[in-house]
């Protein structure tokens, strides 16, 4: 099956059956990095086969080391990624959002999940389950280079995150997970941000691996260089140049 034109609209490509998916399932579908390049059939098929699901703030929707077999994309709201060492200690790997996805891993090889994921404020996810998925994805080829192209994503993510590790100071690490959440949040207009994700300093700690207090200190001191403000759980990016520049 030939790849969508991207430089077409999808809509004028539907025939009456296919607009009868709702609207906001098939842009779910389309800004999803897994499904962006799939033709309407194909939105069509993954629709009848997607199950809409809903989960509180706080609410965990997977769980570290127990069994999985769906995946879930996010229609809206953000969820945090975190991940448990042996030894009991916790960190906060990734905070995702709307047209993101986790669980592609457990749906592929059946494996316990890799990381326990919670929601950060009310979400809504399509679920798809492996039964299900794995037959639309031997039956939909295209479907396999959306899914490789995550999972590549997913790769350069902890690459880069390894590297972070080994370069950057904490002053560094910290801009870095700022940055994360910035393109998490979504809201960047004139420079000025507002990141309002329920992220506090022990998760902002935890996404770095330092201590709560550090954290507080050094976001007094990117305060004083007038790079953010903090009002309440609100963080204000002021100058997101200066932020990326430190860093790197």
């Amino acid at each position: 099956m030939p790849r969508a034109d991207p430089a077409v609209n999808p809509s004028a490509m539907l025939t009456d059956r296919e607009r009868r998916m709702p609207r906001e399932l098939t842009h779910s579908f389309l800004r999803s990095g897994l499904f962006a390049g799939l033709p309407p059939p194909c939105l069509l098929e993954l629709a009848e086969l997607a199950e809409r699901q809903r989960y509180l703030r706080g609410s965990v929707i997977v769980h570290q080391d127990e069994p999985g077999d769906t995946l879930h994309i996010l229609e809206r709201g953000h969820v945090k990624v975190r991940v448990r060492s042996g030894a009991g200690d916790e960190a906060i790997i990734a905070v995702l959002g709307p047209g993101e996805c986790f669980g592609e891993l457990a749906l592929l090889d059946g494996a316990p999940r890799s990381a326990t994921v919670a929601a950060l404020t009310d979400i809504e996810t399509l679920a798809l389950r492996r039964d299900a998925f794995l037959p639309f994805l031997q039956a939909n080829p295209l479907a396999l280079d959306g899914l490789l192209r995550t999972l590549a994503q997913r790769l350069r993510r902890t690459s880069g995150l390894a590297a972070d590790l080994a370069f950057l100071d904490t002053a560094g690490l910290l801009a870095r997970a700022l940055l994360e959440l910035v393109v998490s949040a979504d809201k960047a207009e004139n420079g000025r941000v507002e990141i309002d994700l329920r992220v506090n300093q022990s998760d902002l700690a935890s996404m770095i691996g330092a201590k709560r207090q550090y954290v507080n200190k050094l976001l007094g001191t990117f305060e004083d260089q007038g790079i953010l403000r903090r009002d309440g759980h609100i963080i204000v990016i002021r100058d997101l140049e200066r932020l990326s520049q430190r860093a790197h």
